[in-house]
């Protein structure tokens, strides 16, 4: 007998979630897409609830000498991933394929 609980934890990635994750690096990385977060104190920037993660617990508050700790790592891969709710490696692997896959269309944008 399920639980719904049972449910919940069994229930696959969304398809296409890994792909989303992999557009959203790349738009991100080239700046056409930035973290949901807004700017206070003398230019310092912090997400947004939604956008924070448990990895961003880890990244020094924003200060002064680094105003923008916390934006550059809502750019990364695990962050990414935290966001999406996909493994950190497996988006890592599908970086490097898709990279790998458009070498040509990358160089060119």
């Amino acid at each position: 007998m399920n639980t719904s609980n049972e449910k919940e934890q069994n229930v696959p990635i969304e398809e296409g979630t890994l792909q989303k994750a992999v557009e959203c690096y790349y738009r991100r990385q080239s700046r056409k897409e930035n973290p949901s977060g807004y700017f206070y104190r003398g230019r310092r920037w912090t997400p947004y609830e939604e956008e924070s993660c448990d990895c961003c617990e880890a990244i020094a508050a924003p200060s002064s000498r680094y105003p923008f700790s916390k934006l550059l790592h809502c750019r990364t891969s695990v962050h990414i991933a935290n966001l999406y709710g996909v493994d950190p490696s497996e988006l890592a692997r599908a970086i490097k394929k898709f990279r790998i896959e458009n070498s040509s269309t990358l160089k060119t944008n």
